[in-house]
C-alpha cells in the first residue's frame, strides 16, 4: 500500500522538526533526525537516478541525462521552497496541521506532475512513460523510506 507520507517531499529536505513528529521519532535527538533525513535523501536519489539510468532509451545522451539530474535536483529544491510557507504557517499555529498537510499533498502532486513533464521533455519520450517514471520515483521514495525506518528504528 502507498502511504500518505510518501507524498510529503518536505521530509526529504531537512525540516523534520517543523512537521509534528510521529510517536516513534518523538524521543530521538536532532542528530538522529538529521541522519535519518540525510540517509533518506541520499538513498532515494541514488535509487531513482540509478533506475532512470537503466531504463533510459539508447538514444538519450550523457548530456541529456546530466541535464535531467540537474533539473531533478532543482525541482526538488523548488518544491521545498513552495511548501516552506505552508509549513511555517502550521508551525506558527496560523493553520491546523490537517489543513497544511492537505496543501502539502497538493503541492507534492504538482511537483510529481512537473517531474513527469521534465522527463518527457528532456528524454523526448511519450508522456505516458514520463508519468510512469514519475510514479516510479514516488514508489522508490516510499520503499526507501520504509527500509530506512526499518534500519534506523530497529523494528
Amino acid at each position: 500500500t502507498l502511504s500518505i507520507k510518501s507524498f510529503n517531499r518536505i521530509n526529504n529536505y531537512g525540516l523534520g522538526y517543523i512537521v509534528p513528529a510521529q510517536e516513534e521519532y518523538a524521543n530521538k535527538s536532532y542528530l538522529w533526525n538529521f541522519g535519518f533525513l540525510a540517509l533518506l535523501i541520499v538513498l532515494s536519489t541514488l535509487a531513482f537516478m540509478s533506475a532512470m539510468y537503466f531504463v533510459k532509451t539508447k538514444n538519450v545522451t550523457k548530456e541529456q541525462f546530466i541535464q535531467f539530474a540537474t533539473a531533478y535536483n532543482w525541482l526538488g529544491l523548488s518544491g521545498f521552497i513552495m511548501q516552506l510557507p505552508f509549513l511555517l504557517l502550521g508551525h506558527l499555529g496560523a493553520h491546523s496541521w490537517d489543513d497544511v498537510f492537505a496543501i502539502l499533498i497538493l503541492l507534492s502532486l504538482y511537483t510529481y506532475a512537473f517531474e513527469a513533464f521534465l522527463i518527457t521533455r528532456i528524454f523526448r519520450i511519450n508522456w505516458y512513460l514520463g508519468i510512469a517514471f514519475s510514479i516510479m520515483d514516488l514508489l522508490i521514495g516510499d520503499i526507501i523510506r520504509d527500509i530506512v525506518e526499518y534500519i534506523m528504528l530497529g523494528v
